[in-house]
C-alpha cells in the first residue's frame, strides 16, 4: 500500500507542478517544466549538492577576484 500512496501523492504533485510551472512559464517569458514524476532521488546523492555548493563558493570568490564568472567557466571546460 505504501507504493500506491508516494505514486498518488506523485500525481498530485504533478498536477500542481504543472500549474506553478504555467504561471512560472507566463511571468518569466519562458517556458518552464516542473516533473515530479522521475524517481525520486535525494540531490545529495554523490556528493552532487557538495560539488555543487562547492563550484558557487568558486565562482563567487572568482568574481571577488575580478574574474567574470562565464570565463572562470570555460577555464574549467563547463560551459
Amino acid at each position: 500500500m505504501g507504493e500506491a500512496q508516494r505514486h498518488l501523492a506523485q500525481w498530485t504533485l504533478q498536477l500542481i507542478a504543472g500549474l506553478m510551472a504555467e504561471e512560472a512559464s507566463a511571468k518569466l517569458g519562458t517556458s518552464i517544466t516542473i516533473d515530479v514524476m522521475r524517481p525520486l532521488q535525494a540531490f545529495g546523492a554523490g556528493g552532487r549538492a557538495r560539488a555543487v555548493s562547492l563550484v558557487i563558493d568558486a565562482l563567487a570568490a572568482a568574481r571577488e577576484a575580478g574574474v567574470d564568472p562565464a570565463t572562470a567557466l570555460r577555464l574549467v571546460d563547463w560551459a
